[in-house]
């Protein structure tokens, strides 16, 4: 995980940075290096945001573990960390491969791979890709024969067929966590309820067709391990490794009830005592599931609703309505499952008036937290090709694309709005005397306490002229 090389902007977004780049281990490099590790291979992971290193730093590890083979993940936002680290290890030894791997390659293939320091590209999942290139290296025979790899020939850049989704996750590794320094990794304050905190995936892909989401590391279709492999994975985590409260990082948990109550009995049966979150759709369910999930220590469940606009969320083919969000919060509210909210502004048929309804919509159903985005349509979406028709980029620096500060405008509004828009949100959310209550009546310790103050700064800066002005 290359250093983070972003426009620092005098600091304004370093609270920001440091809650969404260091709140959770890299699981895809762990499953890469537990791949590589059960086939022999000499591995090792460096996430070098969470150790706060510069570029120079990262290449003295790299160095020091005399690495002939270096593989580096990429996102769109930080791109440019990853083409300076490439760039380093080059300099250092021209002679080292350098793999590109990450989302920004699945969705840009040919203008990732115009960056001379990458020497091969992996698109969609790369544990068996990964694995290929690097027998290959071995054999040297033609990359050609690899699928879902990047490559250049004779001054061409080809891409390979892609590879279909691995279908039985069970046959991967649990990640090499042995690699990842949790107590270096920071959840968002409002977001813990214990320690230490850490994250699993339990499927990958998602059925579903918003249009905002990029689908191009896993695609579209849905993948999941089985229950009693998730099982096995949390009794390590609670029993082996001390962990008192987990995230569910899927793209969506509650695909089905069958597999969730799976799930449900695989944390009684093995008698795991630990708190837990996770990401729902709330058109798949019922105040009955929830209150099996409570019982079993899921203590919040996170909702993307995006939108309070029913036009909006019919555009952007969320598959719900405004209805059966505000049913599942008054449910997770009654449960006590604390549920926080996901929002964009800046949706491409976004206006005034339906931003601002989102807004009270917020206000007016039991949400405890949110968070707000300004909508970035990245190249691999759904709503990319057709972006044009509704608005503008004002930028064409993919560094921007953080979903922080506005790189699409839709028509009739202008960056300084959907900033002003994303700042009036937080504002009228948090301050305000019910939101106040609703977290102070639970803080029951001192970890609560302490995770407080740091929330408080964090929303400090989110509402305030420094991180928006």
């Amino acid at each position: 995980n290359p250093p983070l090389v972003v426009p620092d902007r005098k600091g304004k977004m370093k609270p920001v940075y440091d809650y969404l780049f260091y709140n959770s281990p890299p699981l895809g490099l762990g499953y890469l290096a537990a791949v590589l590790l059960k086939e022999g291979y000499d591995t090792t992971v460096l996430d070098a945001p969470v150790e706060q290193l510069n570029i120079s730093q990262a290449l003295d590890r790299i160095r020091a573990f005399r690495a002939d083979v270096v593989g580096i993940s990429s996102t769109t936002t930080n791109f440019l960390g990853s083409v300076q680290l490439a760039k380093a290890v080059k300099e250092w030894n021209p002679n080292c491969t350098v793999i590109l791997g990450g989302p920004h390659i699945s969705a840009n293939p040919i203008e990732a791979m115009e960056v001379p320091y990458f020497d091969i590209g992996v698109i969609g999942e790369g544990e068996y890709t990964l694995l290929d290139i690097l027998k290959n290296l071995r054999r040297k025979k033609d990359w050609g024969d690899i699928k879902s790899v990047v490559f250049k020939y004779n001054g061409e850049i080809i891409v390979t067929k892609r590879r279909k989704p691995i279908q039985n996750l069970d046959k991967i590794p649990m990640p090499a966590r042995q690699f990842f320094k949790l107590d270096l990794y920071k959840p968002i304050p409002v977001d813990q309820k214990g320690y230490y905190k850490t994250s699993i995936i339990t499927s990958r892909g998602c059925p579903y067709s918003c249009i905002f989401c990029d689908k191009g590391v896993h695609q579209k279709g849905y993948r999941c391990f089985s229950v009693e492999r998730v099982g096995e994975e949390l009794e390590y985590l609670v029993k082996t490794l001390g962990i008192t409260d987990i995230a569910f990082v899927d793209s969506l948990f509650n695909i089905n009830e069958r597999r969730v109550l799976g799930i449900v009995e695989q944390i009684k049966k093995r008698n795991l005592k630990f708190n837990w979150s996770c990401s729902v759709r709330v058109d798949n369910l019922t105040y009955e599931l929830l209150k099996k999930m409570k019982e079993a220590g899921c203590w919040r469940i996170r909702i993307g609703i995006e939108s309070g606009n029913d036009e909006v969320l019919k555009f952007i083919k969320k598959g719900f309505n405004k209805m059966q969000v505000s049913a599942v919060v008054h449910w997770a509210d009654k449960l006590g499952l604390q549920p926080k909210a996901f929002f964009m502004v800046g949706h491409l048929i976004d206006n005034h008036k339906r931003i601002r309804e989102t807004i009270n919509f917020a206000l007016r159903i039991p949400l405890k937290d949110i968070t707000v985005q300004i909508n970035t349509p990245l190249k691999n979406t759904p709503q990319y090709k057709i972006y044009h028709k509704y608005g503008r980029f004002v930028t064409d620096d993919v560094s921007e694309y953080s979903f922080w500060r506005p790189s699409f405008v839709p028509n009739g509004l202008t960056p300084s709005e959907l900033l002003k828009y994303q700042k009036l949100f937080y504002r009228k959310f948090y301050l305000r005397p019910i939101t106040l209550w609703r977290h102070l009546k639970d803080i029951k310790s001192w970890l609560d306490v302490k995770k407080y103050i740091k929330g408080f700064q964090l929303s400090a800066y989110l509402i305030s002229k420094k991180l928006f002005g």
